[in-house]
């Protein structure tokens, strides 16, 4: 008898339900979400992504032509710009990689993108267009905000890794805030 066994994963029971193991290892699934929404998965189970990634604009700031933005001036101005700073960055798990590649925050149901080198404690994103973002609104890289529904996958393919490694960078600077299925705080 060689005791209990297990290899399943998240991605293992959605693909080999009928692998003849005793246990599993759900992780992401508990959040209703995958390793990669482009690899193709088996089953098609009814689940629904739970985890959403929010903060704070902590400054909006009018900057001329030609201005450049964050450390090593990787981002140009074209025409005087509306710059919002956000209190994320890659000491709280979103990783500089994610730099000038397009990722999109949704702020007030508008989708921003993020300008400039992803800081230490911030980042900065471009709102021109948007005069009513002010300091004090949230911002939503994961999660729903109006219509925008803005995927893990987005920061993890901007990264150039996977879900798993997205979600297992972001650090104890984070707070989790936990819900009940009722929507309450738990």
């Amino acid at each position: 008898d060689t005791g209990a066994r297990h290899i399943q994963n998240s991605y293992g029971i959605l693909n080999y339900m009928d692998a003849g193991y005793d246990y599993c290892r759900p992780g992401l699934l508990y959040m209703g979400i995958t390793s990669d929404d482009e690899v193709p998965i088996a089953s098609q189970p009814d689940f629904v992504p739970i985890l959403s990634l929010k903060t704070k604009v902590s400054m909006v700031k009018t900057i001329p032509d030609q201005a450049t933005v964050s450390y090593g001036r990787h981002y140009t101005a074209h025409g005087p710009r509306q710059i919002a700073s956000l209190a994320i960055g890659y000491a709280d798990g979103l990783s500089r990689a994610c730099s000038n590649k397009g990722l999109m925050v949704s702020i007030r149901g508008h989708l921003v993108p993020i300008v400039g080198n992803i800081c230490m404690d911030q980042c900065m994103v471009d709102i021109t267009g948007f005069d009513d973002i002010e300091a004090g609104d949230t911002a939503v890289l994961i999660g729903q905000d109006g219509d925008n529904v803005l995927k893990v996958d987005e920061i993890s393919r901007k990264a150039g890794t996977i879900n798993n490694e997205t979600l297992s960078i972001l650090t104890r600077r984070v707070k989790r805030i936990y819900f009940d299925e009722d929507g309450n705080l738990a």
